[in-house]
């Protein structure tokens, strides 16, 4: 299946040259961070087509994941 992985802020800059779309077997989140090596403590903050998701939230064709890092702050 086919879906969108936006990495943001500084993930961005770790997975660079991330495909999109991305084509994928994972049905779940986590499967498809695994997949592309991007470690589940990197990607904080998931959402599935804007909504706050886990990495045990599916996935289905088209989906748009997004990914962020811990925000920190002073």
């Amino acid at each position: 299946m086919t879906v969108r992985l936006l990495l943001q802020a500084t993930l961005r800059h770790m997975f660079p040259g991330l495909p999109d779309p991305v084509i994928t077997n994972a049905t779940t989140v986590g499967e498809l961070l695994d997949e592309q090596h991007i470690s589940r403590s990197e990607a904080a903050l998931l959402f599935v087509n804007g909504r706050r998701a886990t990495p045990e939230s599916a996935i289905r064709e088209g989906d748009e994941i997004r990914a962020f890092p811990l925000l920190g702050g002073g």
